[in-house]
C-alpha cells in the first residue's frame, strides 16, 4: 500500500510506492526518483464578467484589473458563424469593453473572447 503526502502551501505532493517480491534472493529496482511540474496557468480572462444578459441592444465586459494586452472579442451564431469582432487593448487598471449590438435578431449568441491565446467563450441573449 502506498501514500500521497502534500506540502503545506499545496505546491508539490509526493507519491510513495511500496514494493515486495515473491521469489527470495532476487532484487527490486527501487528509490527511483523523479519530479513532474504540474500546474494551472492563472487566466486573465476567466474573471470576465457579461452584462447585462440578456442584453437589447449593448453588452459591456469587464475585465479583471490587472488584465492587459490586446483582447479579440467576437460575436458568434449558434452554429459558429463570426458575426462581429472587435478589438480592444486591456490597460493594468480596470477595463471595459462595449460591443454595439443593435443590429442583430432577438436570439442565442456565443462571446468569444481571445487574449494571449486564452479562449473563453460565453453564451449571451439578446432579447
Amino acid at each position: 500500500m502506498g501514500s500521497i503526502e502534500h506540502s503545506p502551501n499545496g505546491t508539490s505532493f509526493t507519491v510513495k510506492d511500496y514494493a515486495y517480491n515473491s521469489v527470495p534472493g532476487e532484487g527490486i529496482l527501487a528509490g527511483d526518483m523523479g519530479s513532474i511540474t504540474t500546474g494551472i496557468t492563472s487566466t486573465a480572462l476567466r474573471g470576465m464578467q457579461v452584462a447585462p444578459n440578456p442584453f437589447t441592444s449593448t453588452l459591456s465586459i469587464a475585465l479583471p484589473t490587472g488584465t492587459t494586452g490586446a483582447v479579440s472579442c467576437s460575436v458568434l451564431s449558434l452554429t459558429g458563424q463570426v458575426l462581429i469582432t472587435r478589438y480592444a487593448a486591456a490597460t493594468s487598471g480596470p477595463s471595459s469593453i462595449t460591443l454595439d449590438l443593435a443590429s442583430l435578431a432577438p436570439g442565442t449568441y456565443l462571446l468569444e473572447m481571445q487574449m494571449d491565446g486564452e479562449r473563453i467563450v460565453r453564451k449571451v441573449m439578446k432579447e
